[in-house]
């Protein structure tokens, strides 16, 4: 397909664009559909694009759904109790309190809210319990896999020191429905290293404190894969906005597939392609090489505060939680 970057004659509901993944075969290319608005209506709102190559003609049809259909739908999210980690009902016991205060403000995520849904579910562990194995106390090894599998987005905080056994528990989750998220911390060696070992394809970290390779961290180039987290439905990030690192205590990697979009990179010197916090969009893993990004400093006093969306690393945050809430309503 020629034309690549062109935006294609649309209509009121959808722009029509040609793109190319970086590195793809000329002749590996895709049609791009953006909705040239929220559908806030309830019923679904549909497009059909015709193309002529040669002497074939297909239709495609493009649906943007409705929202109403997620509007009782609650997210349930488990942490693990540690630096940045969600809390439970009780929002004050959340670490990573800022995140917190903008998933539970009505504004953003609500049935009336920028994202349509219930709203969210809090669960908390120890990061003791998640160092259960099957020749311990059973009953307690059986209680965290209940739990692992009752959610549908699992965040595995800074420090996690997660058993094989439950290791494995988890990616099964993971794997066993399209419509579950797993968001793993990355911060030290230690950190969810039994987890990481099967997860090695996705690219190996290094750590600040090792070999200064950090700086702080800023919002990586744009591209097709990672738009969507840059731009919508909380609003623009600007490009190469800075987000300042707490501590030392933070990871990076480099190696990393293209499946693995990157949201934030390194602004260290030749660094600029290493990521600190990256999508694999179709394993539906977020990979969070800090777990301070989650607390007031990285983003905001307001979003601290009342979770009001005020910063690009506050829409930023808001913007990749969207993604995560679309995985679940429509894949589970």
């Amino acid at each position: 397909m020629t034309g690549v970057g062109t935006t294609l004659t649309g209509n009121s509901n959808f722009t029509v664009s040609i793109g190319r993944d970086a590195g793809a075969d000329d002749a590996v290319s895709y049609l791009l559909f953006t909705a040239s608005q929220d559908n806030r209506t309830d019923r679904n709102v549909v497009s059909r694009l015709r193309v002529s190559v040669g002497r074939w003609t297909f239709d495609i049809t493009v649906t943007q759904e409705n929202p109403s259909l997620y509007k009782d739908r609650i997210i349930r999210v488990l942490s693990v109790h540690e630096i940045g980690s969600l809390g439970t009902g009780t929002p004050s016991s959340a670490s990573g309190m800022a995140l917190r205060r903008i998933l539970d403000n009505t504004k953003n995520f609500s049935p009336t809210g920028t994202v349509v849904v219930g709203g969210f579910a809090f669960t908390e562990v120890s990061n003791v319990e998640m160092q259960a194995v099957s020749t311990g106390v059973l009953e307690i090894f059986n209680s965290i896999k209940r739990i692992i599998n009752a959610q549908d987005v699992i965040y595995l905080t800074y420090n996690t020191a997660i058993s094989d056994e439950l290791a494995q528990a988890v990616l099964a989750w993971l794997r066993a429905d399209t419509g579950r998220v797993l968001i793993v911390g990355t911060d030290t060696e230690a950190t969810n290293a039994k987890l990481r070992q099967y997860l090695t394809s996705d690219g190996t970290w290094k750590y600040y404190y090792q070999n200064n390779i950090g700086g702080n961290f800023k919002r990586a180039a744009q591209t097709d894969a990672n738009r969507r987290f840059f731009t919508a439905p909380f609003g623009q990030v600007a490009e190469n906005a800075v987000v300042s690192r707490a501590d030392n205590y933070a990871a990076y990697c480099s190696d990393y597939p293209s499946a693995v979009t990157p949201l934030l990179v390194s602004t260290a010197a030749g660094q600029e392609k290493t990521l600190s916090v990256g999508v694999n969009q179709t394993s539906r893993i977020v990979y969070l090489g800090d777990a301070n990004l989650n607390q007031n400093g990285s983003l905001s006093t307001q979003a601290n505060a009342t979770g009001t969306v005020t910063t690009d690393f506050d829409r930023l945050t808001a913007n990749l939680w969207a993604w995560i809430v679309e995985q679940v309503c429509q894949n589970g």
